[in-house]
């Protein structure tokens, strides 16, 4: 024992040396952990209010003077977490600066765009120099905060790693066994979060992938069919389902592919929009696997596994749903990733949506339903050049009622209107799908009938000519008519003038000939007429 002692002071002093290693290390991690803590706080305010800015400009762009409430809520919004976010930064710090000049661009854009949104001048929302600068600014505050960030996790690591390399010492000197456990515990968290950060650095680069690619998108479904594959690979192991919701037919469908073997494939077809609890409330449903909720959904509710169900919502409506299936429950870092794909892609699908429906208006007519002249004269132009790159007939017919003038004198004009959408609705169901009937002007029609010669285009045209005089629209006794005349592509003319010239030669020599028949060019001289007798109007002259 004695000759120990002279080691003695040597043991001591080696132990007080790795304490104190110890704790230096240790206070340099915690240190480094809170400005960690910090800089994560706020690189997220600077999302949020990139986020919430870019939200307030889709509003200005899409909304009108009934939206300066919601637009001063969303002002009050940004504030509050611009606050939050100051008051969060250091003190004289040169975060805390570059917040408020984040503030201030935030001031002047708003003041522009709340000009804007009151008075609906034309061009950009706001002052569009100032929106960029803010972004600009705040993706360089961003990486400020990331590289600040990734510095103090790099250091608190190092640090982490130096208790790791002195508690052995500890370990040895003073039997520290509990304490290498608890510090390898700390370096297994350290390791997590450094796989976190990777995993986020990750989805943040899939996120302004995104982003550029629904910008580009082309169509409504391509937007759609990105939107599953974005939420699919940043949610390993889901799988994800869009429901479009459409009103006109008070339908709920799949838009994304539904595998044949899932519940849904059975549930889709017949699906209303209020059969999907998202939709119907508005707001994000979830179910966890094995669990039976007291309101049932009616379209995920036969799943197995666990579903999240996010509604995609534009200025307060419900346009469709995202549904997610996984495993296992969504935790929260999962529900923000569906929730941000969700909402950065409504707006995009909104868009593309109005301006489809603004296309199909365009090209329709309003009263009958059926596409107007513009749409006939292009889809003309269309079938003619399959017609002869297949070298197959285009039948080209023109028709109008008999006696309209009389009819709109007679029983007047809203009963003349409803004749005419009646009769779109026997053209359009009495011919065959590949077919195409349009309102050519007034009371005249086009029906064009891809790959139909002579013959066949008289006996098509005579049953949609039987089928308009069965209408009733008039009242008992007074049956309408309609005169026919036929052009074929490529005898009787190889361009859409000519032809449409045919044929209304030939319906001006059914009109000559007594009405309520169909004529066509090439049978003109040898007079050559519909065997169905002559009938039409009472009223006639």
């Amino acid at each position: 024992m004695r000759a120990r002692l002279p080691s003695f002071p040597l043991l001591l002093g080696a132990l007080i040396a790795a304490v104190a290693l110890v704790v230096a290390a240790g206070g340099v991690a915690v240190a480094l952990t809170a400005d960690d803590s910090v800089s994560q706080e706020l690189v997220t305010t600077v999302d949020t209010l990139e986020s919430q800015l870019l939200r307030q400009a889709l509003l200005v762009e899409n909304g009108g003077p009934q939206d300066a409430v919601h637009f001063g809520s969303m002002t009050r919004a940004f504030d509050l977490v611009l606050a939050a976010g100051v008051a969060q930064a250091p003190a004289r710090s040169s975060e805390r600066a570059r917040l408020l000049d984040l503030g201030r661009l935030a001031d002047r854009w708003r003041a522009a765009a709340t000009r804007r949104l009151v008075s609906q001048p034309s061009g950009a929302a706001g002052e569009p120099e100032s929106l960029e600068r803010f972004r600009r600014e705040g993706a360089a505050l961003r990486r400020s905060l990331v590289r600040k960030r990734d510095a103090a996790r790099g250091r608190a690591h190092h640090a982490t790693l130096l208790l790791i390399i002195a508690l052995p010492a500890l370990a040895a000197l003073g039997g520290g066994g509990a304490l290498t456990r608890r510090w390898r515990r700390r370096s297994a968290r350290a390791a997590e979060d450094y796989r976190l950060l990777s995993e986020d650095r990750r989805y943040r680069t899939w996120q302004d992938e995104f982003t550029r690619a629904l910008q580009g998108a082309r169509s409504e479904r391509e937007a759609q069919r990105m939107l599953k594959r974005q939420l699919e690979r940043s949610l390993a192991g889901g799988s994800a389902t869009v429901l479009n919701r459409n009103n006109s037919d008070n339908r709920l469908e799949a838009v994304t592919a539904v595998r044949s073997d899932s519940p849904l494939a059975e549930a889709i077809p017949d699906a209303e929009p209020e059969d999907c609890l998202a939709v119907r409330f508005g707001q994000p449903q979830m179910r966890a696997a094995g669990t039976s909720p007291l309101l049932t959904c009616e379209l995920c509710g036969a799943l197995e596994g666990s579903v999240t169900c996010v509604p995609s919502l534009v200025g307060g409506k419900v346009i469709g749903s995202v549904l997610l299936e996984t495993e296992a429950p969504l935790d929260d870092g999962g529900l923000r990733r569906l929730a941000d794909g969700v909402t950065q892609a409504a707006p995009v699908l909104a868009s593309m949506r109005n301006l489809r429906l603004a296309e199909t208006r365009a090209a329709t007519d309003l009263l009958t339903g059926l596409p107007n002249r513009r749409s006939a004269e292009e889809t003309l132009k269309l079938l003619l050049a399959n017609a002869d790159r297949s070298v197959t007939p285009l039948a080209v017919a023109m028709f109008d009622l008999d006696h309209f003038k009389k009819v709109n004198d007679v029983f007047g004009h809203e009963k003349g209107d409803q004749l005419l959408a009646a009769v779109g609705d026997v053209a359009a169901t009495t011919t065959r799908v590949s077919d195409f009937v349009a309102r050519f002007g007034g009371e005249e029609f086009l029906v064009l009938l891809p790959n139909t010669d002579v013959p066949e285009a008289v006996l098509a045209l005579d049953k949609l000519r039987e089928g308009i005089a069965r209408l009733h629209v008039l009242g008992a006794g007074h049956s309408p008519s309609a005169s026919f005349g036929v052009a074929v592509f490529p005898d009787d003319g190889v361009d859409a003038e000519t032809l449409l010239r045919g044929a209304d030669r030939a319906l001006y020599a059914a009109k000559s000939a007594g009405r309520n028949r169909v004529k066509a060019l090439r049978t003109l001289d040898a007079e050559i007429e519909s065997p169905t007798p002559t009938t039409g109007l009472e009223i006639r002259t």
